[in-house]
């Protein structure tokens, strides 16, 4: 079949790596290797080069004009319009990741040049793209261009009811959730579980972790409350959270003093960034998400991959992946009391933490892994350029 050459529109882009990042770099590396031309066009970070190719992807970072929001956003759209117009007779499709100025710039590009246009979708709900866009500058000029991308990709189905009213057309709309890479081994191996504990010389019986920003929405202040009723009957339990604070929603200082004020440090530990997050995933028990919001969690797929048993709260994004009782458990956000039980419930049953975890992996396998999600965009590119 005839190799697609698509051009990404990203804000950021590896080594930044945050979830949208992280999806974008792992589609582009996969197409790649399938024989497929990416290239991305993102915006200029301090200490990194103008052009770079990672991992075959060819990397385009734009020059940014002055400081703030406002200048950066203008300086990326007329940057990348300039590529794109340049470099058009390179590119089949443009691929924008989020629908802020990545989908501007795909839509007035694709208005210009004639290209075929996707733009992907992946926050909901009340921390959503929908919201923000609402409160952005030239927000009638931003709702017209959405309708005229070729396709909305949405990474659960409420992006869909979000966006329908704005006159995107039903036909337009696109399910395709994130995509996830399936470790090797799993937790619920004994062999492996024990290796990768003797190799981050972890101490104790059991650990429950969580990956991700330390954020407001996270629910990690009603975890720690719970843990602190977990503790006197689990004293040899350990709980590490893995990553740092979260933007504007910052919660890491007050996390670090409630831990302090519950008396629960020597059991809880503050990781930050690490590098080896799977490492980490494979030497755990049970994952915990208490998010009151989501898109799709990367964090939630790579502990499905893992084979963790998984601890989640119960919104609309998570139903999307988990079901209560077969490869989860779940619990209404906020509710700490229910959320100490489910933790106990697993923390006293290595049997149904295997069982779940063996579920949540093949779960993970069979409708997550980056490879079925980058057929499922393959076969869509193909259908928007009615090519074979």
């Amino acid at each position: 079949m005839k190799p697609i050459r698509v051009c990404m529109l990203a804000a950021g882009f590896y080594p930044n790596l945050g979830g949208l990042e992280r999806q974008a770099h792992k589609l582009g590396r996969e197409l790649v290797q399938r024989g497929h031309s990416v290239c991305v066009l993102t915006r200029q970070n301090r200490g990194l080069p103008a052009e770079q190719t990672i991992d075959g992807i060819r990397v385009h970072r734009l020059r940014q004009w002055g400081k703030g929001r406002w200048l950066e956003s203008v300086s990326y759209l007329a940057g990348a319009l300039v590529w794109i117009i340049r470099n058009r007779r390179q590119i089949d499709i443009l691929h924008a990741h989020q629908s802020y100025s990545p989908t501007t710039v795909a839509a007035v590009a694709g208005l210009l040049t004639g290209k075929r246009t996707l733009s992907k979708i992946s926050a909901t709900q009340e921390l959503g793209e929908r919201r923000e866009l609402q409160r952005l500058p030239f927000g009638r000029m931003r709702r017209y261009l959405m309708t005229r991308i070729d396709r909305v990709v949405g990474v659960n189905p409420s992006v869909f009811e979000e966006f329908e009213d704005w006159g995107v057309r039903k036909e337009r709309f696109q399910y395709i959730p994130n995509g996830v890479e399936i470790p090797e081994h799993s937790a619920y191996d004994r062999d492996a579980k024990a290796a990768a504990r003797s190799c981050l010389n972890l101490e104790g019986d059991l650990f429950v972790i969580y990956t991700g920003r330390l954020s407001s929405e996270k629910g990690l202040e009603h975890l720690i409350q719970a843990w602190a009723q977990v503790v006197p009957e689990f004293s040899e339990a350990r709980l590490f959270l893995l990553g740092s604070g979260g933007g504007d929603r910052d919660v890491e200082k007050d996390l670090k003093a409630s831990v302090a004020d519950l008396g629960l440090g020597s059991s809880v530990r503050f990781l930050g960034h690490v590098k080896n997050v799977e490492d980490y995933l494979v030497a755990s028990d049970v994952f915990v998400l208490g998010s009151v919001s989501e898109g799709m969690s990367n964090a939630l797929l790579e502990a499905m991959a893992a084979g963790l048993a998984i601890v989640a709260s119960e919104i609309p994004a998570h139903r999307e992946i988990i079901e209560d009782g077969v490869n989860a458990c779940v619990f209404p956000y906020g509710n700490v009391e229910i959320l100490t039980r489910k933790l106990k419930g697993l923390l006293a049953d290595a049997q149904l933490r295997r069982t779940l975890g063996m579920a949540a992996r093949e779960a993970a396998q069979t409708r997550f892994s980056m490879t079925a999600v980058t057929s499922r965009y393959e076969s869509l590119y193909r259908e928007i350029l009615c090519v074979a």
